[in-house]
């Protein structure tokens, strides 16, 4: 079973090194079939490459945003996946506020006039807020 492997984890472009590494600490006995363990590599790749992606696209959230993932559509196919740049817009579009580098909108409800409290001298907020009776 570990020569199948082996086999397997070349086919995905695996560096020697790598695949060694598992071959040695990796215990296979629960598979059964070479098709098992082809898929359980094909996934962690596809894995990997959607949180790489997900990162390289400042997600805040990477289990949120592969959970709105539709994953059908995204395939891994003669050693390359697909799908995934078309999900991650459209996770964009939906939902901003899950990636840093796009600003959400928000007026504070004072107003764009709220009175900017850090340059404000500790006797100036205190007049302040004791004039508006605490409010803002």
């Amino acid at each position: 079973m570990k020569e199948i492997i082996k086999n397997i984890l070349l086919k995905y472009n695996i560096e020697q090194t790598i695949i060694d590494e598992i071959i040695e600490t990796e215990d296979f006995s629960q598979f059964k079939t070479a098709e098992q363990v082809d898929e359980i590599i094909k996934n962690s790749i596809m894995d990997m490459q959607i949180n790489a992606e997900l990162t390289g696209e400042k997600a805040k959230n990477l289990v949120a945003c592969k959970a709105l993932m539709d994953k059908s559509k995204i395939t891994y196919s003669d050693g390359k996946i697909s799908g995934i740049k078309e999900q991650i817009v459209a996770i964009k579009k939906e939902n901003p506020y899950l990636f840093s580098d796009i600003e959400v909108k928000y007026t504070p409800k004072g107003g764009n006039n709220a009175k900017k409290f850090d340059s404000m001298s500790d006797k100036d907020y205190f007049n302040y807020v004791n004039k508006n009776k605490g409010g803002f």
